[in-house]
């Protein structure tokens, strides 16, 4: 699975939590109250907007709480038959980027089935995706008025302040240690709109892994340079 609010090819170092999630209050204090959703709740956002991280948060906090419950990546389910799969004890699926599955026919009908099966069983269901309920890319009629059913959220890539805070926070929770200057001078000269940080952080977060040295000013400089970041911040 992936870590945190960005996809990332390292491995996170610290659980995830509500606490550590950055912005959006209102998601955040519904997911912290499981046992107030809804039959099903379903969040979508584009990439790097941390539905991943909210949906290991919230398998932390079932398992805090002793509540039955299986986390999967959407890739995972394919046309599986969720009757034979799911235990009956289960109270709550989690299902990460169901997105992954528009456009195959044959897994949308699982998925479709899926949610019928967690209603007669009375499994709370919570999915996330990068595409919304209504994109055309769903082409089953009756799965994508089941997407826009329940309890609905809407996640936007963070900017400004929050963004800077959540790439300074990926490389705490990733173990890579980082020169204290940096984040003024990405401040100072790089883009602060989430989606375009997390590319610059992939790239410093990879070079310093392969270095085996910490993040410093200079060493932004090279990749930025490298990659062509984009030098006027908004």
């Amino acid at each position: 699975m992936k870590p945190l609010q960005a996809t990332l090819p390292f491995t996170s170092m610290v659980q995830p939590t509500m606490a550590d999630f950055i912005g959006h209050p209102t998601v955040v204090d519904a997911l912290s109250q499981p046992s107030q959703l809804p039959a099903f709740t379903h969040i979508w956002g584009p990439q790097h907007t941390g539905k991943t991280h909210l949906l290991l948060s919230l398998a932390a906090l079932l398992e805090a709480h002793n509540c039955p419950h299986l986390l999967l990546d959407g890739r995972q389910i394919g046309t599986m038959d969720w009757a034979a799969v799911l235990p009956e004890s289960m109270a709550f699926l989690l299902l990460d980027d169901v997105g992954e599955l528009a456009g195959h026919l044959d897994h949308e009908i699982a998925l479709f089935n899926g949610f019928n099966h967690c209603r007669s069983a009375h499994i709370k269901l919570v999915l996330s995706s990068h595409i919304q309920a209504r994109d055309p890319q769903w082409q089953l009629p009756d799965l994508r008025s089941r997407l826009q059913s329940g309890l609905g959220f809407t996640l936007a890539p963070l900017q400004g302040k929050q963004a800077l805070q959540c790439m300074q926070q990926q490389f705490h929770l990733n173990g890579i240690k980082l020169d204290p200057a940096v984040m003024q001078y990405v401040q100072a000269h790089h883009r602060r709109s989430y989606p375009e940080l997390y590319q610059l952080f992939s790239r410093l977060a990879t070079a310093s892994l392969a270095l085996k040295r910490k993040v410093t000013v200079p060493l932004v400089k090279q990749v930025m340079q490298e990659y062509n970041a984009p030098n006027s911040p908004t």
